[in-house]
């Protein structure tokens, strides 16, 4: 099977480094199908590729899930290992067994080399995942021991990624430029399409790391070799995808969705500007032809528009502001529904500060570099909208980005100045500099619902907004704020349950009246406060409320504090290592993907 990749799909690679052992523990055990899928890299006029040098193999071993069972039944390969002993001439089963097998599930044992070489010459590379005997669904267990809980379901199948992405990992670090999967790590079938799904995003994720590029290189790629150190994933070594090849097609999507991001939040930001990643978003819209529209607009159009909060934020640095939208109908038959213009069903915005300094109000210099990720929820926003595009779906999305750094400088935006916000509908009084995402996104937001002759039916927005929401949640869930509209119409309900199905999970906030208050200012000299109230309490919420200041009522709409998940030190499982996470787009992504196959609310 083939899977088309457009151009700007995929992204930088390729960070080699040293295993520092040759056992690594993963939490859980496993399960995929294994089919092909090819890296590409774009050039504008590639180069001849050199060959590359190492492939591996992921192929099953099967255990006892407790202690008890590990010392009564043998370890078992799977089917796999004989077709490799078949076609490299190697006892595996002994070679495994002598290098001290895996001795319980979720456990992975790297042969390095082990294989020798293959007839291309490549050095070939082996490793082996342990995996329960006696558990359902193609050998997960629940590792439930005497008091604990068992686990949730979700919470098993991210066990399944955590393993796979282990294994991948383990091989992209020892230099292998191709990785085959044995279809043994979990099972065929339609009622296992979950899996299949779960174990495409996982591995395909985590074939990616970013890799620096030279500052003019393109992102995406239909050239093979153009990267010789980003991993292939091509084939199967034994069994079929039986009736899961499109799960497993959507989890290869959402695998590049989530790379996509986490690329984009790791470039510095002397390469990632407000124009560059623009730049990106008019080459994406190119390769995937007519049904996807993007406009760059410019300072003069952002000041035409009175977009106070943009134009403030951006006054300290160098680089102009941009305010990029896009939009994809995937549903042409109904450009003129009931005789007047189309109506967005979604519309996601992201914030898009390419750096954050603080500006005056100036962060601490420890962890400064990773503001570099600020544009985090644009990255996610960005992604989510080509992985629609790219997965066809019958909807009308449109997407708003706010470009921008927060830069201290003789003409920056200064504590407790007032600014016009929304078209100079509402003024702001400016009492922290660093709380800067909330007065682009103000302006995004007001033109979202307000550019159109009608608005859309929902609005997303996605921000690293505040460092109280990883006080709250840690790294663990991005925190979910959505208006009553969003409530009663369902759709939090739907965006928790894809975040939950994609092991990219959300915490539902709160969002009442109160916390709106606390957004008033208390001088007098304006409409609102940009930090809320003085002793700073609830942060992400009073965040969260003086963005709802912004959005007519009538509209559903959600907000995604991401600041927590940013990277991924706390988990939720990137392919990254300790980088930028590139979450939580698998979580958006499935659900613009459930309003397709659910369908939008009564009324809505």
């Amino acid at each position: 099977m083939q899977f088309a990749l457009t151009a700007r799909q995929l992204f930088q690679s390729g960070c080699r480094s040293q295993l520092q052992s040759r056992r690594v523990d993963a939490a859980g055990a496993s399960a995929a199908v294994a089919l092909a899928i090819r890296y590409r890299k774009y050039c504008t006029a590639a180069p001849a590729a050199k060959k590359p040098s190492r492939r591996g193999y992921i192929v099953t071993c099967a255990v006892g899930s407790n202690a008890k069972q590990q010392r009564r039944q043998p370890a078992v390969l799977s089917d796999a290992c004989a077709d490799l002993q078949r076609r490299f001439g190697r006892d595996v089963a002994a070679m495994v067994e002598s290098a001290a097998r895996p001795a319980k599930p979720g456990q992975l044992l790297l042969l390095p080399g082990g294989l020798g070489r293959d007839a291309d010459g490549f050095v070939v590379d082996l490793c082996v995942v342990g995996i329960a005997a006696d558990a359902e669904h193609g050998g997960l267990a629940e590792r439930v021991t005497a008091g604990a809980e068992p686990l949730e379901p979700w919470e098993a199948r991210d066990d399944r990624r955590s393993v796979v992405r282990q294994a991948v990992t383990a091989l992209r670090d020892l230099g292998c430029r191709q990785v085959m999967l044995d279809s043994g790590i979990a099972p065929s079938g339609a009622e296992n399409a979950d899996a299949a799904a779960d174990v495409a995003e996982a591995a395909q994720s985590s074939a990616l790391v970013y890799r620096r590029a030279p500052p003019k290189r393109p992102l995406v790629t239909d050239d093979a070799d153009a990267d010789e150190t980003a991993p292939t994933l091509i084939g199967r070594i034994h069994g079929n995808s039986g009736n899961n090849s499109e799960a497993w097609d959507y989890g290869l999507t959402l695998g590049l969705a989530e790379a996509r991001a986490r690329d984009l939040m790791e470039r510095p930001a002397n390469l990632c500007t407000p124009s560059w990643f623009c730049q990106q978003a008019v080459e994406a819209a190119a390769a995937l032809g007519p049904s996807v529209e993007v406009a760059v607009h410019d300072e003069d159009w952002i000041r035409e528009r009175a977009m106070g909060g943009l134009l403030a934020v951006a006054k300290g640095s160098k680089e102009p502001p941009r305010f990029l939208v896009a939009k994809y109908n995937g549903r042409p038959e109904s450009l003129n529904e009931g005789g007047g213009p189309a109506v967005a069903d979604v519309c996601l915005i992201g914030k898009g500060v390419t750096f954050d300094s603080g500006g005056i109000s100036i962060k601490p210099s420890a962890n400064m570099a990773d503001m570099r990720g600020d544009m985090g929820g644009a990255a996610v926003a960005f992604s989510s909208f080509l992985a629609a595009c790219q997965l066809g779906l019958p909807l009308r999305l449109a997407l708003c980005v706010p470009l921008c750094e927060n830069m201290p400088d003789g003409a920056a935006v200064k504590p407790g100045d007032v600014i016009d916000l929304a078209g100079g509908r509402v003024t702001c009084r400016v009492d922290n500099t660093d709380a800067e995402g909330r007065l682009i996104l103000a302006d995004a937001l007001h033109f979202a619902a307000n550019s159109g002759a009608q608005p859309p039916r929902l609005i997303v927005d996605l921000a690293t907004l505040t460092g109280a929401i990883a006080v709250a949640l840690g790294g663990q869930r991005a925190g979910l704020f959505a208006n009553r509209s969003a409530r009663l119409t369902g759709f939090e309900r739907r965006l928790l349950d894809s975040g939950f199905n994609r092991g990219d999970p959300l915490h539902q906030m709160p969002t009442d009246r109160r916390y709106r208050a606390a957004v008033q200012d208390r001088s007098g000299l304006a409409d609102l406060s940009n930090i809320g109230t003085p002793d700073r309490m609830a942060g992400a919420c009073t965040a969260a409320a003086f963005l709802s200041h912004f959005v007519p009522p009538s509209i559903p709409w959600m907000h995604i504090d991401m600041a927590g998940v940013m990277d991924s030190d706390g988990g939720g499982g990137s392919g990254g290592g300790k980088k930028m996470s590139g979450r939580p787009t698998r979580a958006v992504v499935d659900f613009l993907r459930s309003l397709t196959i659910e369908g939008f609310p009564a009324g809505k």
